[in-house]
């Protein structure tokens, strides 16, 4: 059974089943939304259409939180915007405005943003752990980094295996010739 309250909520749905979907167009583009998705705010989750009804398992719950995800699954996107572009990333967690919202067509996976506008950049890194408000806002390519704190790696692009702890700390933009930093204070 889904539950859809909304103009275009579940609009075109045919086979997907225990779905949530409350506000406009909500889980609203596709004929096949999966199953045990839940979608709250205006284009949350539209674009969702996965292959088949056994995939999903997304929360959207924000204004076009996770609009333009398509076949990616477990992904957990609060907050207005969060995770926006993300098309075919699995196993994300973006809290905050903008968090993990990214460029078009992005594929990122296993990353967890916390905090406004965190990892908004990304585009195909992996494995992130972020949390700070602006903290790896540049992140394109960057993966299994720990960053922590405000504008924490704000500049970074691309470094990996790093681990950045304290308000502003590595401002400058490290590349992945900085693989493997750790930055304090």
């Amino acid at each position: 059974a889904n539950t859809a309250l909304g103009y275009n909520a579940l609009l075109v749905n045919t086979t997907g089943s225990n779905n949530t979907a409350l506000g406009y167009a909500t889980l609203g583009g596709s004929q096949n939304v999966g199953d045990a998705n839940t979608a709250v705010g205006s284009n949350a989750l539209t674009n969702f259409n996965p292959a088949s009804d056994d995939v999903g398992h997304n929360t959207g719950l924000g204004y076009e939180s996770g609009a333009s995800l398509t076949t990616g699954v477990e992904n957990t996107y609060v907050g207005s915007g969060a995770g926006y572009r993300n098309q075919t990333g699995d196993n994300n967690t973006y809290v905050g405005y903008a968090a993990g919202k990214g460029n078009a067509g992005d594929n990122h996976s296993n990353n967890t943003a916390v905090g406004k506008s965190a990892l908004t950049a990304v585009t195909d890194g992996a494995l992130n752990t972020i949390i700070g408000s602006n903290a790896a806002t540049a992140m394109t390519t960057g993966h299994e980094n720990v960053i922590l704190g405000y504008s924490a790696g704000d500049a970074t692009q691309n470094t990996g295996y790093s681990v950045i702890i304290g308000s502003d700390a590595c401002g400058a933009n490290m590349t992945n010739a900085t693989d493997g930093t750790i930055a304090i204070g």
